[in-house]
């Protein structure tokens, strides 16, 4: 199956795809997978069957030492390549798989001024162990490979519109909707009008609004500011953190 998969992204495309881009990162993914499980299965038949028990012999012993090297060769990069990518992070850290390890500590250095993570890092961790089903929220964009779309990424929950350029490539027959969503996005936050904002939220389901650091820096203040105003009056105030003087805050839509 593995092998049929490889050799059929290369005869057959989805329609629209980017040349084979996304057939063959999503047929691969299944392929690597399965040639996993069979060379594991491979490995496993191999030792217990014609290695065991071991007779010297010199083809053998040339299979084994080239076997053995081999695995070797291919346990080094998750070991090396992983510490080597923890101390190409923000700040070094210790040997872990916890891909959110790195906000504890680390300040991002956007072009439109500093973000201290560990901040969206609590309102993550809140939406995780409070937020049920997939809410659509709204926060902040930012120009490609900055922090926008945080929030959506370490949650899964859906957004108005998601890294905008990604969504306008992978989808190409709705890059003027991935265009107008962007826009609506700017607009809310930027708009002084709280009922335009409410209009917008409703019609795009929103369920939760992000308003942190990186909205801060992106968006007009005089804009921001009406979410605290729409307290009692179409919004609530779910979260916010810290406690004095809060960096996030986090409003829910109130039917």
């Amino acid at each position: 199956m593995a092998l049929m998969l490889g050799v059929a992204v290369d005869v057959v495309t989805f329609n629209n795809d980017i040349g084979w881009m996304n057939t063959v990162f999503k047929f691969y993914e299944q392929a690597w997978v399965l040639w996993g499980i069979g060379c594991g299965y491979l490995l496993y038949l191999l030792i217990s069957r014609w290695l065991m028990p071991f007779s010297v012999n010199r083809y053998k012993f040339i299979w084994v030492f080239s076997l053995v090297g081999l695995i070797i060769s291919a346990s080094v990069f998750p070991i090396l390549g992983t510490q080597a990518r923890l101390n190409d992070r923000f700040q070094t850290l210790p040997m872990t798989l916890d891909g959110m390890a790195y906000m504890e500590m680390s300040t991002y250095s956007d072009p439109n001024g500093p973000i201290e993570l560990k901040n969206d890092l609590r309102a993550i961790e809140w939406m995780r162990e409070n937020v049920l089903g997939s809410p659509v929220i709204l926060e902040g964009r930012a120009p490609l490979y900055r922090w926008g779309g945080r929030i959506s990424v370490y949650t899964g929950l859906p957004s108005i519109v998601g890294w905008d350029w990604h969504q306008t490539q992978q989808r190409m027959a709705f890059g003027q909707e991935v265009n107008n969503r962007s826009q609506v996005v700017d607009l809310i936050y930027n708009t002084e009008n709280e009922n335009h904002a409410i209009d917008l939220i409703d019609y795009y389901d929103v369920r939760y609004v992000v308003l942190g650091e990186l909205e801060h820096l992106y968006y007009n203040t005089s804009g921001l500011r009406k979410f605290d105003n729409m307290i009692g009056n179409g919004l609530d105030l779910a979260y916010q953190y810290p406690a004095v003087n809060p960096k996030v805050k986090i409003y829910s839509r109130v039917p």
